[in-house]
């Protein structure tokens, strides 16, 4: 739900399983993997079928707290996408 809010996303597939992530690239024509830098060299092997980007974590951001907040209808994700579509504090 935050990730495809973001404007610079065009398609979010579900993960139902780890094996699945190549055949979903190809199925999908997915330019680029992203995950958290926590998972950094995990996806490398990923690089021969598109770009592979590990993100650093944001300081004091939780994204665990921000679904759950979304979920309980508390905060709306509009409050924090810009209009660069990015999520901010």
């Amino acid at each position: 739900m935050i990730i495809q809010a973001l404007k610079v996303v065009d398609h979010v597939f579900p993960e139902e399983s780890w094996e699945q992530k190549t055949s979903d690239i190809e199925k999908y024509g997915a330019d680029i993997f992203v995950m958290g830098d926590d998972w950094k060299g995990e996806f490398d092997f990923l690089k021969k079928h598109c770009k592979v980007t590990y993100l650093s974590r944001t300081p004091d951001v939780s994204t665990t707290q921000r679904k759950g907040l979304i979920s309980s209808g508390r905060v709306d994700i509009s409050e924090w996408t810009s209009s660069r579509g990015d999520i901010s504090q």
